[in-house]
């Protein structure tokens, strides 16, 4: 697994799930 790829989807996937906590909550 390619590492700087691996960190790159942590940190979309991090946005994306801050984008989506006001809607959760």
């Amino acid at each position: 697994v390619d590492k700087v790829a691996l960190e790159t989807l942590q940190e979309t996937s991090g946005s994306y799930l801050q984008n989506l906590e006001p809607w959760i909550e």
